[in-house]
This record gives C-alpha cells, structure tokens and sequence, in this order.
C-alpha cells in the first residue's frame, strides 16, 4: 500500500471522504509525494503524507497497547495475580511507590508485591483512561495512563482510593506488547497515609488571584 497525500490547514485533516474512497479504492493510483515533500511534512496550506503502511500499524499497536493497559487492571481486580506477570516483560521495571520494596526488577517480583499488597483480600476496582502513546519506533513506545482505584478494605471508615498516573515505557516482544518500565504518579490519596507515592510534579500556583477550589472548578 502506497501514501495517501491529504490537503489541510494548519494540521488539520479536512478531506475525510476523500480519504475513505482513497482506502475503499486501495490506495491505488494515488499522488505520490516526492522526497523533497516527505521532508518539509506539513505545512500551512500544504500537504500531509501519509505511510498507510506506518499508519495502519501505529493503530494496530495503539489498540494492543491499550488493550494491555486494561487486561492488567482486570486481573488485579480478578485477583489473578500470576498471570499479571503477562503484561510485563520478564526484566521489567516497576516502580509503584516511595519505599525500596516497591520498587520491582522482574515480573515475578510484580506478582509477589501485588500478592502482598493485597493479601488481605481486598477488593479493588481499577478504571484506566486518559491514555497517551507515542512511538520511538516501531517496536518501542512510551505510554501515560491515568488510573482510579477503588479498594473496598474491611473495616475502613471510608474506602480507601488512589488516583495516581502510570507513566510506562512498552517494548514489542515475540508475543506482542509489553511493560518494560513503569512509574507510578500519585495525584491524590483518599485513605492511604501521605508518602507512600511518588507525587506528581505540578507547576506552581500563580502568586496573585483567587484560587481555583474558590471558583467553579475544571
């Protein structure tokens, strides 16, 4: 499959239709760009070149990666803590707080601390969103995923609840994508003492003006 050149503004895809029957059509017989074009990219009033072939992976491999995300908030909350050991690659790095022992080398070191967190049989919801990838290249990308977890602990006056960040590194192996490298961001605690996450870096509050918890909120 050859290149789709798009014309738009400003970055912005403008010809969806024309880009439908260009896929219907199989993208034969389509304006090729020359290298000169390849190389300016887009510009305002210009053109985008599009790999399909590059294109088409790049979606692929957002939709695995992403899946991966997910499959491993489902089997923490499933409690099947072994298989959590799928999603990471044997050599990993885990980094999910502030203490040396939660700093993990090894997807069975993953599978031992969840065993460990969670050994009391607490009952967790994980909820992943706000997903971001980009690639290096083809068979590496770094990856920010916002998580909300619920964990019903017994006995607690309120249910506990991290709202943290996972910002991951993914490395394609022979059985598909998975986590070489992961940070954990905290951006609030219900319930959980103060210092066990890493927090997240934040800009600082402007010197003047009202603040933001005294207005309507974001």
């Amino acid at each position: 499959m050859g290149k789709i050149v798009i014309r738009g503004v400003g970055g912005q895809v403008e010809q969806h239709a024309e880009v439908r029957r260009a896929l219907d059509a199989g993208a034969s017989g389509l304006e090729q760009p020359d290298a000169a074009e390849r190389r300016r990219g887009e510009e305002v009033g210009g053109t985008v070149s599009i790999d399909m072939a590059v294109a088409v992976r790049e979606l692929t491999d957002r939709a695995a990666i992403t899946e991966v995300l997910h499959t491993y908030a489902r089997l923490v909350d499933e409690r099947d803590f072994a298989a959590v050991a799928g999603v990471f690659t044997d050599d990993c790095l885990a980094e999910y707080g502030l203490r040396e022992t939660d700093t993990l080398h090894s997807s069975a070191a993953v599978v031992a601390w969840l065993t460990e967190q969670l050994r009391d049989g607490t009952a967790t919801s994980h909820h992943i969103s706000n997903v971001q990838i980009s690639f290096s290249d083809a068979d590496h990308a770094a990856t920010t995923s916002y998580v909300y977890a619920w964990h019903g602990a017994t006995g607690a006056t309120a249910d506990p609840v991290v709202l943290a960040r996972y910002a991951d590194s993914f490395k394609r192996v022979s059985t598909g994508w998975r986590i070489a490298r992961r940070r954990m961001f905290a951006h609030g605690l219900v319930g959980f003492p103060d210092g066990i996450l890493r927090p997240l870096s934040r800009r600082p509050a402007p010197v003047s003006g009202p603040p933001v918890t005294g207005g309507a909120g974001a």
